[in-house]
């Protein structure tokens, strides 16, 4: 029998003295600006200590003055995640963050008349068989522009008429997959002081015409970012800010043979971008499958023609990934993105291309359970947007659904609720009523990390709902649900009253029709009003499990055990849920717990027979090796009953009846 002896005791405090002293040691180095030294020590330190306060700051602050943003970044999210609250951690995060964005400002301009004057513009164009919507582009802007310069690219119906019909300067340029190429040839011909483009299915409506002639006269930006506005049947979504508006210098050029962008060059010469709020319309046309393919192939070729000019472009490889996952190839797109991902530069700036990378490979890490690797490239991932509410909200679902951190999840979501909405938020978490989705999110986030007061008052903030029901309405209801009439129920009750009794009530009646979601948020809802005892453990963990969310199906059925420790169904959930993550200490754990206590339950055998077929062990052995982890862990009653158990089928095991007789008293 293995147990903590002084000797061990000691071995374990002599580890902390070291870390403690390491940590001292890098300190200094930090101050005698020995960073190198510094990095070296605390990483000795974090590798036994990951969560030792200050540590994962001390190594930030020294890859930051190394130069090592990326690390560095990474190593102030990772303190931030275990002391949420410390302010120097944000500031290093955020300044490190700030640094390799644009330097501008959001300039915001009056829409309801235009200025009397204004520079002259020149509006430059790529067109290709855009006779359909040409017109009304051209119209929206011919009162602002000076010219219009117009690229046509091969177009085989009116287009080039219409744009002569307008006055329109064009000129022609052979397609060579490359939009950089045929922007570029636009702004060769601008003889304006500015330059505005725009597609040919782009349009502008009064006001924003306006703001756009503010902009020009206000000499407080070299380039001006604004946002699309993509319409379709029954929905807008805001783009990315684009570089509508800039002055004609020749510094000023696109890059990317797919889309092109014009930002890096202007950063290059130092000059001002700014942000607006100037919007320009965009028709979406929904396209079917097949053109959607075939465009999304185009793209591929597009880019691996640009590729092989410059093999070492980081922006086409990841274009080439996102696109070959949206080609329904996810093994070549993940490959290439976690390679790129791992192994991504400083001064590699993020955009929503890089967001997009991000998301493929987390969402592969959660489907494979590579928990270590997800947490990680979370992390790497809240370290490259960490002003981003949609972010740090999907990341924050994703630390309590796929790793059962409720309290990194919660911290994330108390930041998250701080910032400010904007518009790629909605299309970004797939809702309008993001402060719904956060409140939700943070209840639930709340009561998995066992704030049970916070989570009433999350629940309780601000709440306009005062239904009451009257005494034979609650009756109605109760009968309703015994007769299972449960449309009936939930007419009566909806909305449900804030009141444990009718939340636990809609929560069973919600069950029963196998609305998980829904059923899972009343019994949370239960839980947050009344505390721990207030709800139906069992049914909550079940919800969650139906949902294929197995680390808080875990978490439910744990703090279920803690009110009735031998339930078998609270045990064989948790099981089940560590299994499917494949956390063999965990699954062991509390299968042989309900193995023991009823080695007869077909299921539980039959359960804890197939696991350990998949771990390449006989069913006593498994029993054995946990009644070992037990005794070494000093779970004496636990013990005692597997030992028993393991003495009872093999005599003959001397170890095993020993240690049963000598731990029974303790069962």
């Amino acid at each position: 029998m293995s147990v903590m002896t002084p000797e061990t005791a000691a071995v374990n405090l002599l580890d902390i003295e070291k870390a403690l002293e390491w940590t001292r040691q890098a300190g200094s180095h930090l101050d005698r600006q020995e960073y190198a030294q510094a990095s070296e020590l605390i990483l000795k330190v974090l590798e036994r200590f990951p969560e030792l306060p200050e540590a994962n700051f001390t190594a930030a602050k020294a890859f930051f003055r190394q130069g090592q943003f990326r690390k560095a970044m990474w190593y102030c999210v990772s303190e931030l995640v275990n002391e949420p609250n410390n302010l120097r951690a944000q500031n290093l995060l955020m300044e490190m963050h700030l640094s390799r964005l644009i330097r501008g400002y959001k300039f915001d301009f009056p829409g309801t008349h235009p200025p009397r004057t204004w520079p002259s513009i020149s509006l430059v164009m790529i067109v290709r068989n855009e006779s359909a919507v040409l017109a009304r582009c051209l119209d929206s802007v011919k009162d602002m522009v000076s010219e219009m310069i117009i690229v046509d690219t091969g177009s085989t119906d009116d287009t080039v008429e219409i744009a002569q019909s307008y006055g329109a300067k064009v000129f022609h340029y052979p397609w060579d997959d490359d939009f950089a190429a045929a922007r570029n040839e636009s702004l060769k011909h601008a003889t304006g002081e500015w330059c505005m483009m725009m597609d040919a299915d782009n349009w502008l409506d009064p006001e924003e015409r306006n703001k756009m002639l503010w902009a020009v006269t206000s000499d407080k930006a070299d380039v001006f970012l604004c946002k699309q506005m993509d319409w379709n049947s029954d929905t807008t979504w805001r783009g990315s800010p684009q570089a509508r508006l800039f002055r004609n210098r020749k510094e000023l050029r696109y890059r990317s043979a797919l889309h092109e962008n014009l930002v890096p060059s202007a950063i290059k010469a130092g000059m001002r971008v700014g942000m607006t709020d100037i919007r320009v319309n965009h028709v979406k046309y929904a396209i079917d499958a097949q053109r959607l393919r075939k465009k999304r192939e185009r793209n591929v070729v597009v880019l691996n023609k640009a590729l092989a000019k410059e093999p070492d472009n980081l922006e086409y490889r990841v274009l080439i990934g996102t696109a070959y996952d949206e080609l329904g190839e996810p093994d070549k797109a993940f490959a290439m993105l976690e390679a790129i991902l791992l192994n991504l530069p400083d001064k590699y700036v993020p955009d929503l291309h890089l967001r997009q990378a991000y998301t493929i490979v987390v969402n592969r890490y959660a489907r494979d359970f590579r928990l270590k690797d997800l947490d990680a490239m979370l992390r790497q991932m809240i370290s490259d947007y960490p002003d981003s509410l949609s972010v740090l909200t999907n990341c924050a679902l994703m630390y309590l659904n796929g790793l059962g951190r409720a309290d990194v999840s919660l911290t994330l979501l108390k930041s998250a609720e701080k910032m400010n909405i904007q518009d790629e938020d909605e299309e970004a978490l797939g809702t309008q009523d993001i402060p719904g989705l956060l409140q939700r999110a943070r209840l639930r986030a709340a009561i998995y990390a066992g704030q049970f007061e916070q989570a009433r008052s999350f629940l309780t903030a601000d709440n306009k709902q005062r239904k009451s029901l009257s005494p034979n309405q609650r009756q109605q209801a109760k009968a309703a649900f015994q007769k299972g009439e449960f449309a009936r129920v939930l007419e009566i009750l909806n909305p449900v009253p804030l009141d444990v009794e009718y939340l636990n009530l809609a929560a069973n009646t919600h069950k029963e029709l196998k609305n998980w979601m829904a059923a899972g948020e009343l019994y949370i809802k239960a839980a947050a009003l009344g505390g721990f005892k207030a709800i139906d453990w069992l049914s909550l963990a079940t919800c969650e499990m139906r949902m294929n969310c197995s680390p808080a199906c875990r978490i439910a059925s744990e703090f279920g055990l803690q009110l009735n420790p031998r339930s078998l169904e609270l045990m064989h959930l948790a099981a089940k849920a560590a299994w499917i993550v494949k956390d063999a200490e965990g699954l062991f754990h509390w299968m042989v717990q309900a193995y023991l206590i009823d080695p007869g339950n077909p299921d539980i055998s039959a359960d804890l027979e197939k696991a350990c077929g998949e771990m390449g062990i006989s069913l006593s052995d498994a029993l054995r090796k946990q009644a070992m982890i037990w005794t070494k862990g000093q779970h004496y009653p636990l013990a005692a009953r597997a030992w028993t158990h393991v003495a009872g089928q093999n005599p003959q095991d001397a170890q095993a009846v020993q240690l049963a007789a000598m731990l029974k008293p303790l069962m």
